[in-house]
C-alpha cells in the first residue's frame, strides 16, 4: 500500500523529480542521483556502473527504489541528497533539488506510475550528465586527482586517467532526452565528447546542450564546438571562472585568464542566437575576500554582459575550503569588497540580489574554525612548494587568523 497522496509530492521538501528522469554518470561508469550526491564521497558506494549494469538495472535497483519511495513518503535522505537539503536555506542560488523540480515539472507524471516497492514502470532519461572521462589540463585547488589528469600526474598516480565508454549503452535513449550536461575533466578537450556530438545530431537536434568547461580551448585537432552547436535547439556554454588574472592561474593552476576571454569572446562573435556564453563561479574561501573586485573584472573584461550571465554555487566539500571558515577579520574584509561590487552593480542598473545573498550567507553561517582553516593553510603552502606559488603573497588577508 502506498504511504503517499498522488499529488503530494510537488510540495514534498523531500521529494525531487531526478530518480525518475536523470542519470549522473561518472569517469570510472559510476551512477549517482544526480551531480550533487553525497552518497558515493560520503560512503565509497555508487547506485551501480554502466560497466556491470543496464540503465534499467540500475534504475529499478534496490538503492534507487529506496530512494524513490521515502522521497514520496516526505521522508528525507540525507546520506543521499544533504548537499541540497543543508544548502536551501539561505543558498545564493537554487538548489539542484529545486532546480530538477522547476525544470523538469513537466516529467511529474511519471511519479505516480512507481510500484509500491519503488519500481518504476516508464524509465524515461530526460535528463543526462556524463563525464567521459577525467581528462584536464587544469589542477584546481577545489579538485583533486580523481577529476584531474593533471593532478594525478602531479601526484604520481599510477593510472591517471579513469575512461567511460559506457555512453553507448544510452544510444537508445537519445531520442527521449531533452537536455544533456557536459563536464570534466574537461569536455572540450575530450575525443568522445565529440562523438556523442555527432551521434546525438542525427537522432535528436530539439535538446538543450549545458556545459561546465574551463574554455581554454574550443576544439579538439579538427573538430571545433562551433561545428556542432548550432545544430542544436539550444546550448549553455558556461566557463568555469572562479578568480580573475594572476588568482585566477593560482585558483586553478594552468588556467590562463585571458585565453578564457578571447574563447568568451570568440562564441559571442560567431553570432548564433541558440549559444548562450555565461559564467560559472565557485564560491568559497578562494574568492569570497575579492567577490566584488571578481564581478566587477567579468563585467570590465567583457566576460558577461549581464547578471542573468552568471551563477554562483557555494562550495561544501571540501569543508576546509568553505567561505565560512575564514577568521572574523577575514569577514569584514569579505563584506567590505562584496558591498563594493553591490554598488557597481546598482550604478549599472543591475540587480545586485546575488551579491546581497552571499553577504548574508556569509554572515549567516559563519563560524571560524581555527583547524580547519590552518588546515585550508597548509594544504595551499604544500601545492606552492610543487608550484611555484606563495600563498601569503596572494591571500595577505588571512594572515591574522594563522
Amino acid at each position: 500500500m502506498k504511504d503517499w497522496k498522488p499529488m503530494d509530492f510537488k510540495d514534498n521538501e523531500a521529494f525531487c523529480i531526478a530518480p525518475w528522469m536523470h542519470m549522473h554518470v561518472e569517469p570510472d561508469g559510476d551512477v549517482q542521483l544526480c551531480c550533487a550526491s553525497n552518497w558515493k564521497h560520503e560512503h565509497q558506494r555508487s547506485l551501480g556502473n554502466l560497466n556491470e549494469n543496464t540503465p534499467e538495472e540500475i534504475w529499478n535497483g534496490a538503492q534507487y527504489r529506496m530512494v524513490s519511495k521515502n522521497m514520496l513518503a516526505g521522508r528525507k535522505m540525507p546520506q543521499y541528497c544533504s548537499p541540497c537539503y543543508d544548502r536551501e536555506a539561505g543558498a545564493i542560488n537554487q538548489t539542484e533539488r529545486q532546480r530538477f523540480n522547476r525544470e523538469f515539472a513537466n516529467t511529474f507524471e511519471l511519479v505516480p506510475t512507481t510500484q509500491d516497492d519503488g519500481t518504476l514502470d516508464t524509465l524515461k532519461l530526460k535528463y543526462l550528465d556524463i563525464r567521459f572521462n577525467n581528462l584536464c589540463n587544469l589542477k584546481c585547488r577545489t579538485c583533486g586527482p580523481d577529476w584531474s589528469t593533471s593532478w594525478a600526474n602531479e601526484m604520481g598516480i599510477e593510472k591517471p586517467l579513469l575512461y567511460n565508454d559506457t555512453w553507448r549503452k544510452l544510444l537508445p535513449y537519445l531520442d527521449q532526452l531533452e537536455k544533456v550536461y557536459f563536464a570534466g575533466g574537461e569536455p572540450l578537450m575530450t575525443p568522445e565528447h565529440y562523438d556523442f556530438l555527432e551521434q546525438l545530431a542525427e537522432i535528436n537536434t530539439d535538446i538543450e546542450l549545458l556545459y561546465t568547461s574551463n574554455f581554454s580551448r574550443l576544439s579538439l585537432k579538427n573538430r571545433h564546438v562551433l561545428e556542432f552547436w548550432p545544430k542544436f535547439r539550444k546550448v549553455n556554454a558556461i566557463a568555469s571562472i572562479d578568480h580573475y588574472g594572476e588568482y585566477a592561474s593560482y585558483v586553478r593552476t594552468g588556467s590562463d585568464y585571458q585565453t578564457i576571454l578571447d574563447n568568451l569572446a570568440e562564441i559571442r562573435s560567431a553570432g548564433y542566437d541558440n549559444i548562450h556564453p555565461a559564467v560559472t563561479s565557485v564560491y568559497s574561501i578562494y574568492n569570497a575576500t575579492k567577490l566584488g573586485d571578481l564581478i566587477i573584472r567579468l563585467f570590465e573584461d567583457g566576460a558577461i554582459e549581464n547578471m542573468n550571465q552568471i551563477v554562483f554555487n557555494i562550495l561544501v566539500n571540501p569543508d576546509y575550503q568553505m567561505a565560512t571558515i575564514m577568521p572574523p577579520s577575514a569577514v569584514e574584509v569579505a563584506v567590505e569588497n562584496t558591498q563594493k561590487g553591490i554598488d557597481y552593480l546598482v550604478n549599472r542598473g543591475e540587480d545586485p540580489q546575488k551579491l546581497e545573498s552571499a553577504i548574508q550567507w556569509l554572515q549567516n553561517n559563519h563560524n571560524y574554525d581555527k583547524i580547519k582553516f590552518e588546515k585550508f593553510v597548509n594544504y595551499n603552502r604544500r601545492l606552492d612548494s610543487l608550484r611555484n606559488t606563495n600563498f601569503d603573497d596572494m591571500y595577505s588577508e588571512y594572515a591574522n587568523g594563522l
